[in-house]
């Protein structure tokens, strides 16, 4: 850096200082600096750092005037803000409001790569994405993305978006109201495809979506289309998900619905196939309460097995009950109660019990 850009450094660090109460903390370098009416500028690079702060780009601006404090950077642009890295096309940051707008910009979080036509950046770290693209590939030319109208990123990590498609191929396949997602806890893509032959049954193509994600909480949808041999026509299915843990582990909930139109036999009854199971248990903190409840309702006696994925089983085996218990140093009470449910089965219903 020569003479000139460091008195130019020297004169602004003491007579604006940005971010921080000592001085030498905002520092400008820019190399061959031009410098009028509280403007320092240049064409041939520079950086500026400051706590929580780094912008280096090609062309920079700096204005020090009694109204504004204000940075212009463009060309080869890269900025560290707030524990995030950004690259992007034209970046204009107000360092009295400690906000930012970046043009064509772009970032990466945990597995993930976010970006868009315009990203805000806010005094608190949090950031919000218009024309977004989300996706787990470095490169453009992506195999899937999700495409949403806004998306926001908050506490680091947390992304919601609204006006979400899913894109594979740059074919859209889903579209949602709203998506969001712990991006650290959920590092794999939020859409998956597999393609099966189940023996007996033919092909079969699965896609599973992700569509709702927080610390706790998933919601899935799933969409399956299988072609039936002997028929020779299609059977188009669906389903939707949900897995609950609570952060003390004390409770849980599980719900997995599915309906088809993907009859295989002649003599299965009907023209929709389903099955709804899902199972829900707490206990208190003490441990004296327990409560248990699990459903399995089917369609037919052969669901299970033409609709075999690990994907799709929480170990509910066709059983239904509920089942709460409560217990003291000198007593204890239990209730039991087994309905049947599904009308193939031989197991004698069980009515309310309890002791």
């Amino acid at each position: 850096m020569n003479f000139r850009s460091i008195a130019i450094a020297i004169s602004l660090a003491f007579t604006a200082p940005i971010f921080a109460e000592k001085s030498d903390e905002f520092v400008i370098n820019l190399k061959d600096p031009e410098y009028s009416e509280g403007i320092v500028k240049t064409e041939k690079g520079g950086v500026i750092t400051a706590p929580s702060l780094r912008i280096q780009a090609q062309k920079i601006t700096y204005i020090n005037t009694k109204d504004e404090q204000k940075i212009s950077a463009e060309g080869d642009l890269m900025m560290e803000y707030q524990g995030h890295i950004f690259v992007g096309k034209k970046l204009d940051f107000d360092l009295l409001s400690k906000t930012g707008c970046l043009i064509d910009g772009r970032t990466k979080d945990g597995g993930w790569y976010l970006g868009g036509d315009r990203i805000e950046l806010h005094s608190d770290g949090n950031f919000t994405i218009y024309g977004a693209f989300i996706t787990t590939s470095v490169s453009r030319l992506n195999t899937w993305e999700i495409r949403a109208k806004s998306a926001q990123i908050t506490d680091g990590n947390l992304l919601s978006a609204k006006d979400v498609r899913f894109k594979v191929m740059n074919f859209p396949l889903l579209w949602l109201p709203s998506y969001k997602t712990d991006l650290k806890k959920f590092k794999d893509p939020p859409i998956r495809h597999r393609f099966l032959w189940d023996k007996g049954l033919g092909p079969k193509i699965s896609s599973r979506y992700r569509f709702y994600a927080t610390e706790t909480f998933s919601a899935f949808a799933r969409f399956d289309l299988r072609y039936n041999l002997q028929k020779k026509q299609f059977g188009p299915g669906g389903a939707l998900e949900a897995d609950y843990l609570s952060k003390d582990k004390r409770t849980l909930f599980q719900t997995k619905n599915y309906g088809a139109l993907d009859k295989i036999f002649p003599n299965e009854s009907g023209d929709i196939r389903y099955r709804f199971q899902g199972i829900y248990k707490t206990k208190s903190e003490d441990e004296y309460m327990h409560f248990h409840v699990q459903w399995d309702r089917l369609s037919d006696n052969r669901m299970i097995s033409d609709f075999k994925d690990s994907d799709f089983e929480i170990n509910t085996q066709k059983t239904t009950y509920l089942e709460f218990s409560k217990y003291h140093d000198w007593a204890f009470g239990n209730l039991t109660v087994r309905p049947r449910i599904n009308s193939f089965q031989s197991l004698a219903q069980e009515l309310p019990s309890g002791v």
